[in-house]
């Protein structure tokens, strides 16, 4: 695992996070674009941080790469979440979050999942269900009564921590219905629930 900095900004977050991963300033990468898209071709996850100097292009080497990539935001806003989604980075998340969060944002994208913070979620199913038929209405007849009420709420871009206290119940109990979901439902990610309740089909495309 390859983590891309730049010598302003170091965190003792990503050690902590990723104690096995490589660090390092973008200034000591490769110099030749070829030799740097086989760097990244040969790791199983790179993490870049965003606004260092010429982070798109090695944006486009890691998408040639074919290496799965997540972006280390110092200000997320969403005009950075469209621009790493258009590019193909496959999640996005506070440079600085607690080492808990990056690890779960690293083991969903090696799993093959997507990870977005829940605000931009609503704002990528929306353009993405744009561009998908409809299909039947979803089949929830697997899922309790209590998972189709929390699917239901996800489908509407709903927080854990909003559902949670909707139902008066923790935020890790709302974890626990949403891992029976996607078992139930041969569903990866938060972003694939949300695109089936609306109608839409689940392809390996989307995943």
């Amino acid at each position: 695992m390859l983590v891309i900095t730049q010598p302003e900004f170091h965190t003792s977050v990503w050690q902590a996070a990723l104690p096995s991963a490589e660090v390092v300033d973008n200034t000591f990468l490769p110099k030749n674009k070829e030799e740097r898209i086989s760097l990244f071709a040969s790791k199983e996850l790179v993490l870049l941080l965003s606004n260092i100097p010429g982070w798109e292009e090695l944006m486009s080497e890691l998408r040639q790469s074919k290496t799965p990539w997540i972006i280390l935001s110092r200000n997320t806003s969403k005009e950075e979440f469209r621009k790493i989604v258009a590019a193909g980075a496959r999640g996005y998340l506070d440079a600085i979050s607690h080492p808990d969060s990056i690890k779960t944002a690293v083991k969903s994208v090696e799993s093959g999942a997507l990870w977005i913070p829940e605000p931009y979620m609503s704002q990528l199913v929306q353009s993405i269900s744009q561009k998908l038929p409809q299909i039947k209405e979803p089949d929830l007849s697997e899922l309790s009564p209590k998972e189709i009420k929390v699917a239901e709420l996800i489908s509407k871009g709903t927080s854990n921590k909003e559902i949670a206290e909707m139902l008066n119940v923790t935020e890790r109990t709302i974890k626990s219905h949403l891992t029976q979901i996607y078992a139930k439902l041969n569903i990866r990610d938060r972003m694939q629930l949300m695109l089936y309740m609306q109608g839409h089909p689940i392809t390996a495309e989307h995943a």
